[in-house]
């Protein structure tokens, strides 16, 4: 399966295979995909790709097709970049929460970054008192082309006064305390340092060496999100410039000041209100003594605040 972010890197434009799962993109940003369409994707993959050992999946409701299809001996892993239930209809939130548990306690889900990690086990029903190192464990991913690029390139910018605004989406940029950080930032810094505010390239690909090059001709880097995770953060991090980055309490009053740019609706991101709130309860999937498997769930908020992740009310 594909995405947008395929289709612009010639990388994986060059190693992709055509298939049902191309349609994944669509069904990640929406709720209405059915489960036969999943499986005939998923059964798609299955009859091309007969030779393979291991599958990484990033979508839980389509993994939980695929791996369903899959040979006993294939290792099976689930990698998780934002919320657990995102594309998954509301009726069918129980069912693909269930399967993820039980391939999360046999070490097979794992998440790139600690947002995620708490948003699965809060919807595993797993309380952050309990919780040791998490049922979805964190994975840093860097990537090693660009820090080996980097590494055989000057830090042209290392006395420079240019800032890089690190790749700032349409959304923050359609938001009026976007342009007032700026302007207090420069009130700032005119008298003692004034910077060069420099725009990443459009077209950019950290996979070619010139987009490297010229990144690293700035001193530093303003990576200021619309999300709690993203990629290009791991390339700035990989390149070793030097990053601003927002504490927790600017984000959070920063976030909810941002509109969707269409319709002016305040933009939820990874915390999309149409998305199940559903919480398995912290028994489900588990044998008693009895040997009754018990399978409650509940989409009810919790009792307290800080039993959501962050302790703030559920996501």
């Amino acid at each position: 399966g594909q995405c947008y972010l395929c289709s612009e890197l010639e990388a994986c434009r060059s190693m992709h295979t055509p298939s049902l799962a191309d349609s994944a993109c669509d069904w990640f940003h929406s709720l209405a995909v059915a489960e036969d369409e999943l499986t005939r994707a998923a059964l798609d993959i299955a009859r091309v790709e007969t030779r393979i050992s291991i599958v990484v999946c990033l979508f839980a409701f389509f993994c939980r097709a695929l791996f369903s299809v899959l040979p006993v001996g294939v290792q099976r892993l689930q990698l998780l970049c934002m919320n657990p239930l995102v594309g998954v209809p509301h009726h069918l939130a129980d069912g693909v929460l269930q399967d993820l548990k039980v391939r999360a306690r046999a070490g097979e889900v794992f998440s790139t970054n600690a947002v995620t990690a708490s948003l699965v086990d809060y919807h595993l029903g797993i309380g952050k008192r309990t919780a040791s190192r998490g049922l979805a464990p964190v994975l840093s991913l860097f990537p090693l082309k660009v820090f080996r690029n980097s590494l055989g390139m000057p830090w042209t910018g290392r006395s420079s006064q240019k800032l890089l605004l690190g790749n700032p989406p349409m959304v923050i940029l359609h938001t009026s305390l976007w342009w007032q950080f700026l302007e207090m930032l420069t009130t700032a810094t005119q008298d003692t340092f004034p910077l060069e505010y420099v725009n990443q390239a459009l077209g950019w690909d950290y996979d070619r060496e010139a987009d490297v090059a010229r990144t690293l001709e700035s001193r530093s880097v303003l990576y200021l999100p619309d999300h709690p995770y993203k990629n290009s953060f791991n390339d700035f991090y990989a390149m070793g410039l030097p990053a601003f980055v927002p504490n927790a309490g600017f984000l959070a009053r920063f976030w909810v000041r941002m509109h969707h740019p269409e319709s002016n609706e305040v933009y939820d991101g990874w915390f999309d209100r149409r998305l199940s709130r559903h919480r398995l309860h912290p028994d489900s999937g588990r044998r008693l003594a009895s040997g009754v498997k018990v399978v409650r769930s509940t989409g009810a908020a919790p009792e307290r605040a800080a039993d959501a992740p962050g302790g703030a009310p559920e996501p």
